[in-house]
């Protein structure tokens, strides 16, 4: 059968997008500082070059990608900027830069940003594998009953005892006195669980 969607985590999901996505503020300073030197616009790999080469991508894009001679030698553009006057707003983005290479794990979360419409922004793949991850599907015919039923549970138990139920706390009473073991983890009410009803243990 077509796989059916039975619920989706949201607060898991918000969790994920914002441990991913913490270290935007940050890099969103960053292109705000060069933006302000008045340059041209950095491409995404260029923007991700500033945190280990800023002055060669500064450089480029004052001379346009041109090298620099004097007397017919060529001016190594690593250190170039040291005989250029710097744009203004150049020290700033340095400082940007410092402060975000401080940040733990700053290369990984580098590695799944992008620059969306002069924004920064996590990933679309990204954001659409976590969101994958955090929907619980039916895959089988048996899944997709067990969902019903329980959905048909829930709805009677709160047409019988009100909105704001504890499903759960109901069967675990209502279950208890014919378990003489007490009640256990088969009783649990899981919609995790449904995804993997019917399938071999």
């Amino acid at each position: 059968m077509k796989k059916v969607k039975l619920s989706f985590k949201e607060n898991d999901y918000n969790a994920e997008i914002e441990s991913y996505a913490a270290l935007i503020p940050h890099f969103k300073n960053v292109l705000d500082a060069y933006n302000s030197m008045g340059l041209p616009q950095l491409t995404q790999t260029e923007f991700k070059q500033l945190f280990s080469n800023a002055q060669s991508v500064i450089f480029d894009k004052m001379t346009n990608g041109k090298e620099i001679e004097i007397n017919g030698f060529k001016i190594d553009k690593t250190n170039a900027l040291n005989i250029l006057q710097k744009p203004a707003g150049y020290s700033v983005l340095i400082a940007c830069l410092e402060d975000v290479k401080k940040e733990a794990a700053f290369s990984y979360h580098l590695s799944n940003v992008i620059i969306e419409d002069c924004e920064i922004v996590l990933i679309p793949s990204l954001v659409d594998s976590i969101r994958e991850k955090n929907t619980i599907y039916a895959r089988t015919e048996k899944q997709l009953k067990a969902y019903e039923f329980t959905m048909a549970v829930i709805a009677k138990a709160t047409e019988c005892f009100g909105d704001g139920l504890d499903v759960t706390l109901l069967l675990r009473e209502f279950l208890h006195p014919f378990n003489e073991y007490g009640f256990d983890s088969k009783h649990k009410i899981n919609f995790n669980g449904i995804v993997n009803f019917g399938e071999p243990r």
